[in-house]
């Protein structure tokens, strides 16, 4: 294995009871689910509580997050009828809400790949409160999934990045939990749109 890997540590659990792989090397499989522990890339203190205890990791916490749903893993819920110099496209929640996912979705531009990278400070707080910036009106769960099924249909999805869960500040796992299911989704949504399982 590269030198560049040696910070990637095998996961304390798989996600989903899926099979875990500990050398990348190794690795056949028409996706990866590689989840990194670093907490934040700002400077911040923990609050004394925290400080007291050992912090999940974000990726752990979404792993066993994720085992709830395995009994159920046939049931999507489907309902199928910088940076900007590279080309990036930012889609605010205000967006959304105000012009619908099919005005947002015609502002991206063509391309045969597709990197969706999803901030969690986005989601609504009802959905997301374990971010370290939660703000309401944000995204709701349908609106992400539809908005990540639009993509699909116009191009092939190479990645989706999911950034800033924060187990601390999480209320009952309600962030964690959405994280697994939006990646459950996601997953399913390559196969419905035939980019993976061929």
């Amino acid at each position: 294995m590269s030198e560049n890997w040696k910070c990637i540590t095998p996961p304390t659990q798989s996600f989903a009871g899926l099979p875990v792989c500990k050398q990348l090397n190794d690795l056949e499989a028409d996706i990866a689910i590689i989840g990194l522990h670093y907490v934040s890339p700002y400077p911040q203190r923990l609050p004394a509580t925290s400080a007291k205890t050992v912090v999940e990791t974000a990726p752990d916490a979404i792993r066993r997050q994720s085992m709830t749903f395995i009994d159920h893993l046939d049931h999507y819920d489907f309902d199928f009828d910088d940076a900007l110099a590279f080309g990036s496209v930012f889609i605010r929640a205000r967006e959304v809400h105000r012009e619908g996912i099919d005005a947002c979705l015609v502002k991206i531009p063509a391309a045969d790949h597709y990197l969706i990278t999803i901030d969690a400070d986005i989601f609504d707080t009802a959905i997301a409160p374990g971010v370290l910036f939660p703000s309401p009106g944000g995204l709701t769960f349908d609106e992400i999934t539809y908005l990540v099924r639009g993509i699909a249909r116009k191009g092939s999805i190479a990645g989706v990045n999911l950034f800033e869960i924060r187990p601390e500040l999480d209320i009952n796992n309600l962030t964690a939990s959405t994280g697994a299911q939006l990646i459950i989704n996601f997953i399913g949504t390559l196969a419905h749109s035939g980019q993976i399982g061929k």
